[in-house]
C-alpha cells in the first residue's frame, strides 16, 4: 500500500440535511473534522480521489464539495466539484 504523502482537505456546502448527512459520515470514516464541514487527513491520491467519488455520489445537482492539496506539487493533484475552480499557483497564507 503507497504511503500518504499529501494532506488533503475536504470541505462542502450540502443544502440537504440528509445529504450532508450521508457525506459528513463518508469523510468521518477517514479523515479528521476541523470544522462542520471542513475534513483534513493524510491520504494517497487515489485514497484522496475514491473518497471524493463515494461523496460525489451522496450529494445533490447543487451542492458543492472541494478536496485540496497541501503541497505544490499536490496543488495539481487537487479536486472542485462545483463552483470556483481551483485557483492557480500564487503564494499565499492559510489562516
Amino acid at each position: 500500500m503507497a504511503r500518504p504523502r499529501h494532506l488533503y482537505v475536504f470541505c462542502y456546502d450540502i443544502e440537504k440535511n440528509a445529504d450532508r448527512v450521508r457525506v459528513s459520515g463518508i469523510l468521518d470514516n477517514q479523515l479528521v473534522r476541523v470544522q462542520q464541514s471542513v475534513f483534513e487527513g493524510r491520504l494517497t491520491r487515489e485514497a484522496a480521489w475514491a473518497l471524493a467519488e463515494r461523496s460525489k455520489v451522496a450529494m445533490g445537482p447543487e451542492d458543492n464539495l472541494r478536496v485540496y492539496c497541501l503541497t505544490e506539487s499536490g496543488r495539481k493533484l487537487s479536486m472542485a466539484f462545483g463552483g470556483a475552480p481551483i485557483p492557480e499557483a500564487d503564494e499565499f497564507w492559510i489562516v
